[in-house]
């Protein structure tokens, strides 16, 4: 039964992030990627600043909460805005392992297990199949770059945060990446109304993959580990296709799943075999 439970909550997270990116695709059809990410940085902070009482402030934590919040979230926002299948786009954002495997190896000389070499160029071959079947669209374009994005955040967080607790870390990048958004709002967003259907879609999102999706991150990570939560986690496009079909009625090519799967396998080949695990987190 424990097992059972501690598995549950795993299933959340897939649930609540899969779920997630056709809603942003929605979402997206009332306001602009910069709101959006406003609007899903608030909700966040005003949660997890309750819960936790303790932001941290520091000019790490600043930089951590842009390459972790503000400007990975906002390029995704602009990549699903921008591409045919939000779902093709979450497939080439979770590539994110594979970008910080070969970050590792390119700066820190990690050595690579010989089976995370073939991971790395089967996720490559994924990556441009993927992105190939729509033409290499910008919205594909920018979903790698945002796994990129990801995985410098990521590797930041590990070599400058990682002693810091975790959920005072997620409340600060929220609430900083809604500081950096406020600007950037005001700056770049033509139009400011948001109607009320829009703004309810918009906090469902938030609610959904900002609050819901990390607060049962928070607990899969405790009862099962960052491996094991982190490999369970790359599921989450497969998800994202079936909510985006039953949303939306997008149904994938053959070119789309081919790539999707060829970059998922590819990535989980090369994270299974990483001596040192990357955890994964949307």
């Amino acid at each position: 039964m424990a097992f059972s439970r501690k598995y549950l909550t795993m299933v959340g997270v897939l649930f609540s992030w899969g779920l997630s990116w056709p809603l942003m695709k929605i979402v997206l059809q009332f306001m602009s990627p910069y709101m959006l990410s406003l609007i899903r940085f608030s909700v966040g902070a005003v949660f997890f600043l309750l819960l936790s009482r303790k932001p941290l402030l520091s000019s790490r934590m600043l930089i951590a909460a842009l390459l972790n919040g503000a400007l990975f979230v906002t390029v995704v926002n602009i990549a699903v805005n921008l591409t045919v299948n939000p779902a093709l786009a979450s497939s080439l954002v979770y590539a994110q392992p594979l970008f910080v495997i070969l970050i590792s190896v390119s700066l820190y000389q990690e050595k690579l297990h010989p089976l995370q070499i073939v991971g790395a160029l089967l996720a490559f071959l994924g990556i441009i199949t993927a992105v190939g079947s729509v033409n290499f669209d910008a919205g594909a374009l920018l979903a790698v770059l945002a796994g990129f994005i990801w995985a410098v955040g990521v590797l930041y967080y590990k070599r400058k945060m990682a002693s810091e607790d975790m959920l005072g870390f997620n409340a600060s990048v929220n609430f900083f990446s809604a500081l950096f958004m406020v600007p950037v709002v005001f700056l770049l967003d033509t139009n400011l109304s948001v109607p009320v259907e829009g703004m309810l879609w918009g906090l469902l999102l938030a609610l959904v993959a900002q609050v819901i999706g990390f607060w049962l991150w928070f607990m899969s990570v405790r009862d099962l580990g960052p491996v094991t939560a982190g490999t369970i986690s790359l599921l989450v496009p497969v998800v994202a296709y079936f909510f985006t079909y039953l949303l939306m009625d997008k149904v994938p090519t053959s070119l789309q799943l081919l790539g999707s799967l060829l970059t998922l396998s590819g990535v989980f080949l090369a994270q299974a075999f990483n001596r040192k695990p990357v955890v994964v987190e949307d």
